[in-house]
């Protein structure tokens, strides 16, 4: 988009630099002839016309613009929900997983504790 909008602006730096160089010509020559002066007539209307189209590009240009930072504000807007969102289930994921490691430990010191009692009970049983 800025690419375009210093384009745009490039094109209305040339258009006018050959209305100054039109008219630059026209008045070395229009004191000997009079078909010089009404050619730098139609390059100032010429000149004016484009100047028409291009407050009607850059209006354009400024409503797709307006209208790119909507759309972008949305897609924010929706992102930052997504990111919310999946925050929200990492967050429980990481509690289930701590609670899983919780559990797997207290079981594992329950059948630590069950092998000793077993073997102790074999160890009598021996004797």
């Amino acid at each position: 988009m800025a690419q375009d909008r210093d384009e745009s602006r490039g094109g209305d730096q040339n258009t006018t630099e050959s209305a100054e160089e039109s008219d630059s010509t026209t008045n070395t020559t229009s004191t000997t002839t009079h078909s010089s002066t009404s050619s730098s007539a139609s390059s100032s209307t010429s000149s004016s016309d484009s100047d028409e189209e291009e407050d009607e590009e850059e209006g354009e240009e400024g409503e797709e613009e307006q209208q790119l930072e909507e759309d972008a504000e949305t897609r924010l807007d929706k992102l930052g929900h997504q990111h919310a969102t999946l925050g929200g289930r990492l967050s429980q994921l990481l509690r289930d997983k701590a609670a899983a490691e919780n559990v797997k430990k207290r079981l594992n010191d329950g059948l630590l504790r069950a092998k000793a009692r077993i073997k102790a009970i074999e160890d009598k049983l021996e004797e």
